[in-house]
């Protein structure tokens, strides 16, 4: 027997049940800047820009497309979607010709309670720089580690942007090695001549798929000191409790997780944090089983320290017998120096066997393709938001210079 369900009205005449209500909209709201110092905060006497394009990128194909939501900031460089249904939204930031991004880019990593490192400490240390860019603490966006004369050792997703296409080519590539301070004259600023990804890392899936390795030849060699490789069977190196060291140029706020990092030092930054055991980074109030044997965690249960946006690529050092040996690649973490939440690093000692086959003249893997971009399209940025019901999402801020 079936049975049936009516709402009846004066008179016996039926009419329709009410409509579910729709879930409360949301709103994005934030800011455009003129970063008149370059150093990616907003400062006080910095003005807001005015007529600065931001579109909700939703095909996350970074280019403003028919039906994409977008606005103009206003007098003061505010900017605002409202009306929002909760979703995932890629904000994003369009600038016109003769202006570029101070603001850091995402997906790379920085140092979080450290302290300044001594002149000349680490000769190997070596920063990533846009080539682009003269003023290296601008142009720094991940670090490396010198490994040979003519090698540095880094990580793959470094060279991608956060969808997974390629974003860097030895020809928008610097490297600046022999010094710890990012400044015009300092060390040796010398051109990439080819970049060697580990065939197997994903750009799709990023560094929590694995193999974010890569490496760098430089287009001559240098006579600086380089950094031993942690081997395969020198486990002892890495046990858990070995107290290692980390170095970059990162940021050094972390402020909470749904907020970007701050506070960029251009004196290297280098800090000690103790390794763990992928069973401890696995656990579930951690990572909760992402961690892959061929990854290496540091840090401390309750956070404070540990690497952050802006330090991927850099090393993880251990001591040895006769000074460091290069144990891990900066590589991801959730948040940075937050309680229970690692520092994730590519365990070098997995992968000399492929360091090794590139160095030593073995086939190397094709050089990493890049598009050209058209000189009409101005610089994006995007920040990525989860918007819940009803919820206002604020203080998203864009800085940028005039070149």
């Amino acid at each position: 027997m079936a049975l049936s369900v009516s709402a009846c009205g004066g008179g016996g005449s039926s009419r329709p049940l009410p409509p579910l209500p729709a879930p409360p909209a949301g709103r994005i709201e934030g800011s455009h800047f003129d970063d008149l110092n370059g150093n990616g905060l907003r400062d006080p006497g910095e003005p807001g820009l005015a007529g600065i394009t931001t579109f909700l990128d939703l095909n996350s194909n970074g280019r403003l497309n028919p039906g994409e939501p977008s606005t103009v900031s206003d007098a003061n460089g505010n900017f605002r979607f409202s009306n929002l249904p909760p979703g995932t939204y890629h904000v994003t930031a369009l600038l016109p010709p003769g202006r570029v991004f101070t603001t850091p880019r995402p997906g790379a990593g920085r140092i979080v309670g450290g302290r300044p490192a001594q002149p000349g400490a680490f000769p190997w240390m070596v920063a990533l720089l846009d080539a682009t860019e003269p003023d290296p603490f601008q142009a720094q966006f991940c670090g490396g580690s010198l490994i040979a004369p003519e090698w540095v050792l880094t990580a793959a997703h470094c060279f991608f942007d956060p969808r997974g296409e390629p974003d860097v080519d030895v020809q928008s590539l610097d490297l600046l090695l022999g010094t710890t301070v990012l400044q015009i004259g300092a060390g040796q600023r010398i051109r990439a001549a080819q970049i060697v990804i580990h065939p197997n890392y994903d750009p799709r899936r990023g560094p929590e798929g694995g193999n974010d390795i890569a490496l760098v030849r430089l287009s001559r060699p240098v006579a600086l000191p380089t950094l031993p490789l942690v081997q395969s069977n020198q486990t002892n190196l890495t046990a858990p409790g070995t107290l290692a060291t980390i170095l970059g140029w990162g940021a050094t706020f972390p402020r909470t997780l749904e907020e970007e990092p701050s506070g960029f030092p251009r004196a290297l930054q280098q800090a000690e944090v103790p390794l763990v055991s992928n069973e401890v980074c696995n656990a579930p109030q951690s990572y909760n089983g992402v961690i892959l044997d061929t990854m290496l965690c540091a840090g401390f249960p309750q956070g404070g320290v540990d690497t952050c946006k802006g330090d991927s690529g850099g090393p993880l050092v251990v001591p040895t017998s006769s000074g460091f040996a290069l144990a891990g690649i900066t590589s991801f973490g959730q948040g940075c120096a937050q309680p229970n939440f690692y520092g994730v690093y590519t365990r070098v000692s997995s992968f000399v066997g492929f360091v090794e086959s590139v160095i030593g003249g073995a086939p190397r893997p094709t050089p990493l393709p890049m598009p050209s971009p058209s000189p009409r399209e101005g610089a994006t940025a995007s920040v990525t938001v989860n918007l819940r019901e009803g919820e206002v999402v604020s203080g998203i801020t864009f800085g940028s210079r005039a070149q």
